[in-house]
């Protein structure tokens, strides 16, 4: 669309119905329909009221920015009498701006009375200076609150993946997902994924399970974050989960315990148990723990936002409830399942209770369907294999995650 000058004709209206109906014509280069913008004169915001006026804009074609003339996208209804047609005035900024609008308002004959929703007019005022209450200093409207309906957006769900592996190796990083920049899943490596000032906003963790490579950067998180001025670091899980850290990690022996240090009164670590299948708010999303089969006390996560919401498996062999609660669940979007050897290596799978791509295929049938599968704690030494296996499933719906990969649902 061309640099041009948009063109309001002849407004259609009655004075005694007090009513008035926008005739408006495409525009002759390329057939695009009239609309306001935010940078007209101030009297355009009730358009019912002016016999006739042009604006002008800038169009994407003639290669010019168009932010500041953002479409208004409803316009108010008004009821209006028509007291004679505006001063034509080219949209300028700035200085200029004030000057050309205020030379329009006083050469106007009659004062323009605004009637209806939005009105500019207050108890016993004229437009003029109901125009001068709101617009105290004539600048563009960008800067005017007006009652148009607005819906607030709906904020989206952020993942970065850091880790992705099932064991650690050169370029490979243990499973470790971290939500909206501040909620972690799982944290096999939090500390050599994010510089100090990241890992300074992750205000929780949560933890599928006690196995080594989903919490091997906590210790070391822990530390760095000593001190810090704001609320403890909230590692949150079921309860299986947290007597394990207490008995094993943060004991004093193994691992200072930063549950009462610097002091009891202002500890760096707090610790946050979580039911089973019992929605649990960590700041920006919803975490619902779902358990799932493993050599110990296991579980899976349902992250959600409004309108939105992926699973994540965690470590499991062939399952069941987790699926069930994921075909429940409205607005899935993703699904981030394990996937650890390979075909050729099935009786370690079954001894430890971990996927295959055969096991992968099979858990498809109890998956909502259409919903993309990603797949990840690939142990490094069988990656290659399990890459052609996968592959060999023609299964459009899988996908191998990598490190460093971000989604946003």
């Amino acid at each position: 669309m061309c640099r041009a000058t948009w063109l309001t004709k002849s407004f259609q209206s009655s004075m005694f119905a007090g009513r008035a109906a926008p005739f408006v014509q495409p525009h002759a280069h390329c057939g695009a329909p009239l609309r306001m913008y935010r940078t007209c004169c101030p009297f355009a915001l009730a358009p019912s009221t002016i016999a006739s006026a042009t604006f002008q804009s800038h169009c994407p074609g003639a290669g010019s920015t168009v932010d500041q003339y953002a479409p208004v996208r409803t316009q108010p209804t008004f009821a209006a009498r028509e007291r004679g047609p505006l001063p034509f005035v080219p949209i300028t900024t700035g200085r200029a701006a004030r000057a050309a609008w205020a030379q329009a308002a006083s050469a106007r004959p009659r004062p323009m009375r605004f009637m209806g929703t939005g009105s500019l007019e207050g108890p016993g005022e004229s437009a003029r200076t109901g125009a001068r209450r709101v617009f105290p200093r004539l600048r563009t409207l960008e800067s005017v609150t007006y009652n148009f309906p607005r819906v607030p957006p709906r904020s989206s769900l952020a993942i970065r993946v850091l880790g992705t592996y099932g064991g650690s190796a050169p370029g490979y990083r243990m499973t470790t997902f971290l939500i909206d920049g501040e909620t972690a899943l799982d944290a096999g490596a939090l500390t050599e994924s994010l510089p100090l000032a990241a890992q300074r906003r992750i205000r929780r963790v949560a933890l599928t399970h006690a196995h080594f490579d989903h919490f091997a950067s906590l210790p070391f998180l822990v530390a760095n974050l000593a001190g810090r001025e704001s609320e403890p670091l909230e590692v949150a899980a079921p309860a299986p989960v947290l007597s394990a850290l207490r008995a094993h990690v943060f004991n004093d022996l193994t691992w200072p315990d930063f549950t009462r240090l610097p002091s009891a009164a202002r500890p760096t670590l707090r610790f946050r148990k979580i039911s089973e299948a019992r929605p649990y708010r960590a700041g920006s999303v919803t975490l619902m723990p779902v358990p799932v089969r493993h050599l110990i006390p296991g579980f899976g996560y349902v992250v959600s936002k409004p309108g939105r919401a992926v699973v994540f498996s965690g470590d499991t062999c062939p399952t069941e409830r987790i699926w069930e609660v994921a075909r429940r669940t409205r607005n899935l979007k993703a699904i981030f399942l394990e996937v650890s050897f390979s075909d050729t290596q099935a009786d370690v799978a079954r001894d430890s209770c971990h996927m295959t791509p055969r096991l992968v295929a099979e858990e498809l049938a109890k998956m909502p369907p259409d919903v993309p599968v990603y797949l990840y704690h690939m142990k490094p030494p069988s990656l290659a294999r399990i890459r052609r296996e996968i592959a060999a499933l023609e299964e459009p719906r899988l996908k191998l995650l990598e490190s460093e990969r971000s989604f946003r649902f």
